[in-house]
């Protein structure tokens, strides 16, 4: 009897460290070399948590079963000095802990905030994301279905661009998210539906966060490229 008793704890053990590792998968988080995106551009997907003196905010990319999302946090610090501090980053899943990373917050001098830098986040639909005193849930803050393909304009400075075809440069974020930017007239299909993109002054550090799909394709002056 005590040796069935053994082995069933040890089958539970298996299969919690199982879950626990299929989680993980789930769940991940990067910084990036963008400037949060213009009001503009993510009214209907903006989710903020938090005071005038400290807050959390997320732009959601797309949510299906999985979720992609940026955030950063801040906080009102108006002396003129540079700070940099550390702080943890958690995302929950119901009661379960599935993630825990410490994230740099930095302050230069003539800032008024100590900030992160822009976070991509890959999480479980339905989590939540908890930083300082902050919760938000993705994706029960977005406004409508955000299912792929989404597009996210902003700017940055980006080193390690590939170019699989002429006039388009990618740099794959996560499974289905990349940095995207190109030249002249671009277009980004998925099975029956397409969406036509802006030109971009990529002089100017202009890109975009692009969200696809099985299937999905983004065209640029006549060629196609599989995303």
């Amino acid at each position: 009897m005590a040796i069935v008793l053994l082995l069933i704890v040890l089958a539970l053990i298996s299969l919690t460290i199982m879950f626990k590792r299929k989680e993980e998968k789930e769940v991940n988080l990067s910084a990036l070399t963008v400037a949060w995106p213009p009001a503009g551009e993510i009214s209907a997907r903006w989710c903020g948590s938090g005071t005038r003196m400290a807050s959390a905010e997320a732009a959601i990319i797309s949510c299906d079963d999985e979720c992609y999302a940026l955030m950063r946090y801040w906080v009102f610090f108006p002396a003129d000095v540079e700070v940099r501090r550390e702080i943890p980053i958690e995302i929950w899943k119901g009661d379960s802990e599935i993630l825990e990373e410490n994230v740099t917050m930095l302050k230069e001098a003539g800032s008024i905030y100590i900030q992160t830098p822009v976070l991509l986040v890959k999480l479980p639909r339905g989590s939540e994301l908890r930083i300082g005193d902050s919760r938000i849930r993705i994706p029960d803050c977005a406004k409508g279905t955000l299912r792929p393909p989404q597009v996210i304009y902003t700017r940055g400075i980006v080193r390690n661009w590939e170019t699989p075809a002429e006039g388009l440069d990618l740099v794959k974020l996560s499974d289905h998210v990349f940095l995207a930017r190109w030249k002249g007239q671009a277009r980004i299909s998925c099975g029956d539906l397409s969406l036509d993109l802006k030109e971009l002054d990529v002089a100017r550090g202009e890109l975009a966060i692009i969200a696809a799909g099985e299937g999905c394709e983004i065209e640029v002056s006549g060629r196609k490229v599989p995303l």
